[in-house]
Parts: C-alpha cells; structure tokens; sequence
C-alpha cells in the first residue's frame, strides 16, 4: 500500500511552520497529502512528530540530510569560486608586472628613484624572476 504522505522536498523558500505557526526556520519540509493532493511546508520537529502521522519520518531526515549535504557543497563551491578569483588577480598582477619590467630593461639603463640615480635590479635577479612567473603559468595551465 502506498503511503498517504509523500516528502516533496526540503529547503528555506519559507521561514514558518504552517502547523505550529512557529517562524524564523531555517528550512522547512513540504508534504504532500497524496488523498486531497494538499501540499503543506512543516518545520522538522512538526514534520517528524508521531501525532501528525504523516509516517514518512525516515524520507524526511533523508530530505534534511541532503538538502544540508547541497548547502554545504554550494557554500565550498562559492569558496573555491573566490579563491580561484584571487589567485587569477595576482597572476595579472604579476604579469603585468613582468610585461613591464621586460619591457623597460636595458642593460645600461639607469633609472631615478626620488631624485637619485640608481642601476635597476641585477639580471640574474630579473632571471629568477622571470623563471618564478614561467613556473606560476605552466602550474596554472596558462603556458605548455
């Protein structure tokens, strides 16, 4: 015999229990009455209480544990997201960086720093580098 009671699913599209009337949830679970075709949003106390006899307890803490498993997974990935972002900023930073430093350099160049002139960074210096930002680009897929 099929059940009565059918878990629709779970999530926060409302922050109140249409049987207890209590607000603020975090999540609420939708049950269908599959006799009148009625669809109600319960908190998971109401929905996993014996006395409303929905009997589907076990369907229920399945639909919690997933519908918190999806939140996790959407929050890690938003993460990852960010920091994808960050590190994309400071490689062109550092591009651009290097793009300007090899642009400008010449061995006998003497540059101005706050009124004094200086030699600019010694080559084997401007060598390593360069070799730092190869190996950044080749870890990022960026260069073969």
């Amino acid at each position: 015999m099929a059940s009565r009671f059918v878990v629709k699913g779970v999530n926060d599209e409302q922050s109140f229990c249409c049987c207890c009337g209590k607000s603020g949830l975090k999540r609420v679970v939708w049950i269908e009455d599959t006799e009148t075709g009625a669809i109600g949003h319960y908190g998971t106390t109401c929905a996993e209480s014996p006395a409303k006899a929905f009997g589907v307890t076990v369907e229920i803490r399945s639909a919690v544990r997933k519908f918190q498993s999806d939140a996790k997974k959407a929050a890690k990935a938003a993460e990852n997201a960010a920091a994808v972002a960050r590190c994309q900023e400071k490689l062109d930073r550092s591009r651009a960086a290097y793009e300007e430093a090899r642009s400008t350099y010449t061995g006998e160049m003497v540059i101005e720093f706050h009124g004094r002139e200086q030699q600019p960074p010694r080559p084997a210096k401007q060598l390593e580098w360069i070799r730092h930002l190869m190996a950044v680009e080749r870890k990022h897929g960026l260069r073969s």
